[in-house]
């Protein structure tokens, strides 16, 4: 194929409808079904992902995609790909597209609307009429335009600036079937939107169409748009007045005869707008318009845009709604499963050490939590007992601590020191986690044959050690957070655990529960707890602390997630 430098594009030719263009300016294109695609097809003859067009140097080609029917070259099937140049006729489905020079200035005019705005000078504070102007209500909500100042007669039709034949219209009550049969299809929102308009544009053959839907902010967002290739380039600015009729009033609107018109360059023409309504909700709105012809449109245009409007907006809803659904029932159905990986990251049992009782427990407040807990024998005999509390809740946290789960287990394999294992876990979250996350953590190394305890903290709450004889102490080490600063180097200490002894340590999730009061449980309460019942074995101890936790609370909802660890020495 001859190198060219001319810019080319993909003029396509529905079956019905008006003909679009599409610049062939990127390093891709896809054709297809689906709204995801550059050049979106109305078509049950095309796939969803149907062909594409690479450009490959100066050259463009053409690609099927594995598509179900097949894509045609000048009247021949490709098998996968073939270049293309000008002249070239593609088929896809019933849908022909040309490989043209480009013809008018649209950058992307199917996928990327013509400007559409509403001049703020001309936006009311209220539903009053905008002084700019002035209107003329006639019967079945048809609106005629004259310009502030002017007669309030229906102005004279000038002469069209760029004359067009009028585009034959379709006979409604078929394409109206169509229509329905149409929108009872299951099917994206984002797709719905784009044969609604199709179809709409079609039965009433403006020269540009819009569909608009409010978003969060109450702001019109267009949706999907069709254009004639005469008016790709115009940009649509629309009095905030008409705006207010039908968004505001909820009103089908048609307004012939137009003069002044706000487009540029300024033309003479005609418009018609119906709201997207469900009840009393107005969601948007289904505008056309004819720069070009002050007489496009009639009463038969306005009923039949005004009956696929509504029966699009309970579209527009259902598909809403069901998206809604489905997006809540995928999220739930990837946080059971989440959560049960992480419940599958949690010790199934304490470990059997002769001598020694240990139990643990965690509970997230919410479907998954960033609370974590780990017992991790070391070759030497000894054991690494972890826990973590990872900075906010959900699905982050929850990634957080399996990435710490993770490093832990890894690092309590090699012969490296306490602190060389907590200093690597933590060089190893400031490299991989985001800023604003880190850990607070209190890690104890056991010698069981000795009682001997080692422990470090980065930034986690102080374990609690109760005695034997009654008494208890915090052991407290002072420590950052891990994931904040590189080369943390935490200070190591050293206590011994006697027969009878009870350490425990937690998160803030558990000393933090509040109650319907706003009390705090405390670590005097926590202690009193374990003081109470520091003879019973260390599952049943945890049960007791449990039950104290849950009494206090009372009806008060969990704000954080909660772990407890007990390590009692048995006496002898």
């Amino acid at each position: 194929m001859t190198s060219r430098k001319l810019p080319l594009a993909i003029h396509v030719c529905p079956p019905s409808g008006a003909s679009f263009e599409v610049p062939l300016k990127g390093v891709r294109l896809t054709i297809g079904r689906s709204a995801r695609n550059d050049i979106c097809l109305n078509d049950p003859f095309v796939s969803r992902l149907h062909a594409e067009i690479r450009r490959d140097g100066e050259r463009f080609v053409l690609y099927d995609s594995g598509s179900a029917n097949g894509t045609y070259h000048n009247g021949q099937r490709i098998e996968s790909s073939v270049p293309l140049q000008l002249g070239d006729v593609i088929r896809i489905g019933t849908t022909e597209l040309r490989v043209a020079d480009i013809t008018s200035t649209a950058s992307g005019a199917y996928k990327t609307p013509p400007t559409f705005h509403f001049p703020q000078s001309n936006q009311p504070q209220s539903s009053q009429i905008a002084p700019t102007e002035r209107f003329i209500l006639l019967k079945a909500d048809v609106l005629c335009f004259s310009p502030a100042g002017g007669s309030t007669a229906t102005p004279p039709v000038a002469a069209p600036t760029l004359p067009q034949p009028r585009r034959l219209k379709p006979p409604w009550l078929p394409l109206f079937s169509k229509v329905v049969e149409t929108l009872s299809m299951d099917q994206p929102l984002e797709e719905t939107l784009d044969i609604i308009l199709g179809l709409a544009f079609e039965a009433v053959a403006p020269e540009r169409a819009y569909l608009l839907l409010r978003d969060t902010q109450g702001h019109l967002q267009v949706q999907a748009h069709r254009a004639t290739p005469q008016a790709t380039h115009l940009e649509v600015a629309l009095p905030w007045s008409l705006c207010t009729h039908v968004l505001q009033d909820g009103n089908p609107l048609l307004v012939s005869q137009l003069e002044g018109l706000n487009v540029n360059p300024p033309l003479t023409g005609s418009l018609i707008a119906a709201p997207l309504v469900v009840g009393r909700e107005v969601l948007g709105m289904l505008y056309m318009d004819s720069c070009l012809d002050p007489a496009c449109f009639d009463q038969n245009d306005l009923d039949l845009l005004t009956t696929i409007a509504r029966v699009a907006a309970i579209k527009i809803e259902n598909t809403r709604l069901l998206e809604v659904r489905l997006e809540a029932r995928r999220l739930e159905e990837e946080l059971q499963v989440a959560r049960e990986i992480q419940l599958g990251l949690h010790p199934t049992r304490p470990p059997q050490l002769s001598g020694w009782d240990i139990a643990g427990l965690s509970f997230p407040c919410r479907e998954i939590g960033g609370d974590y807990y780990d017992f991790i024998p070391r070759s030497d005999g000894k054991l690494i007992i972890a826990v973590g509390d990872v900075a906010g809740k959900g699905m982050g946290a929850a990634l957080m601590m399996s990435s710490v789960h993770a490093a832990l287990r890894v690092q309590a394999q090699t012969a490296r020191t306490l602190a060389d294992i907590v200093a690597a876990v933590n060089d190893y979250l400031v490299e991989s986690s985001p800023e604003n996350k880190f850990l607070t953590l209190f890690c104890v190394e056991l010698d069981p044959a000795t009682g001997v305890l080692r422990y470090a903290s980065a930034g986690h709450e102080p374990a609690l050690l109760v005695r034997a004889d009654g008494t208890y102490l915090k052991l407290s080490a002072q420590g950052i957070p891990a994931g904040i600063m590189p080369g943390f180097a935490p200070t190591i200490h050293e206590t011994c655990l006697a027969p009878g002894d009870v350490l425990a340590i937690y998160t803030d999730g558990l000393t933090e529960s509040r109650n319907e009061q706003g009390e705090t449980l405390g670590i005097e309460r926590l202690a009193q707890t374990i003081l109470t019942y520091r003879n019973l074995s260390a599952s049943r101890l945890r049960d007791r602390v449990d039950e104290a936790v849950s009494c206090f609370v009372g009806r008060a909802p969990a704000a954080d997630d909660l772990t407890l660890v007990l390590i009692r020495r048995l006496r002898a």
